[in-house]
């Protein structure tokens, strides 16, 4: 009679769980601030594929309909990402400073304050998979899928923005910047473009219709980095003690 044997995968997974325990024991808000990069990371895939599944809608061609499948699939999974997203509101407390010492001036008060972040995380999620939903329907049909595509890059844009200034910038309360947003949108757009190629030229890895996928990329990850230049550009240059402290 054989003994009851954990898989690799399962023994990987509990070693995983119990040392995440153990590190949440020893230094919670470490531990915690690793896992919400790593959730924001790659929470990034399904939102910034929802973008560019919708700028396909608006820029039909033979490079869209190869990519229309992996990106379908990828934006229809932002509900699990939402589930990896609850330990970072259950950790509030230990790993948000204004959860303890609420910023002034008063609208910063009442905007960062545990209850308000909830809802505001929730409505992100909620939003973003009911424009995957409105998205995926809409396929097939011209007239709906720009009138979706159009409604929802508009929905993202604002939705994706303020997400990244709640989970990131927040950490730092005392930091702003005006084009963080705007950078938290462009290493979205970036991971859904990457995911979106990556996936489309392994089922396609001998067809034409992944030609000029170079280019997209090449112009995305340019993109990504001038955004991320223009930040350091405009803080190098105005010598703002405050910013560089954050960097």
């Amino acid at each position: 009679m054989t003994g009851w044997r954990l898989s690799p995968f399962a023994l990987v997974t509990l070693a995983g769980i119990v040392g995440s325990v153990i590190a949440l024991a020893i230094a919670p808000h470490d531990t915690l601030a690793a896992y919400l990069a790593a959730v924001a990371a790659i929470s990034a895939i399904p939102v910034g594929a929802l973008m560019v599944l919708m700028m396909t809608y608006l820029v039909p061609g033979r490079w869209t309909n190869a990519m229309h499948l992996p990106l379908t699939a990828a934006a229809l999974t932002i509900p699990v990402f939402g589930l990896l997203f609850v330990p970072v509101l259950i950790g509030l407390p230990w790993l948000y400073p204004w959860v303890h010492e609420p910023p002034v001036p008063a609208f910063k008060a009442v905007y960062l304050s545990p209850s308000f972040f909830v809802l505001r995380s929730v409505v992100y999620f909620a939003a973003w998979t009911a424009v995957a939903l409105w998205v995926r329907r809409a396929w097939g049909n011209p007239a709906q899928m720009i009138r979706a595509a159009s409604a929802g890059l508009v929905i993202w844009a604002l939705t994706a923005s303020l997400a990244g200034v709640d989970w990131i910038e927040s950490l730092t309360p005392d930091f702003h910047s005006s084009i963080y947003g705007l950078l938290f949108l462009t290493f979205q757009l970036l991971g859904g473009v990457a995911f979106g190629i990556a996936m489309t030229a392994a089922a396609h890895s001998r067809s034409r219709a992944i030609a000029g996928y170079g280019a997209l990329l090449l112009s995305t990850l340019l993109l990504w980095a001038y955004i991320q230049a223009m930040q350091y550009i405009i803080i190098w240059s105005g010598n703002l003690p405050d910013a560089a402290t954050w960097y």
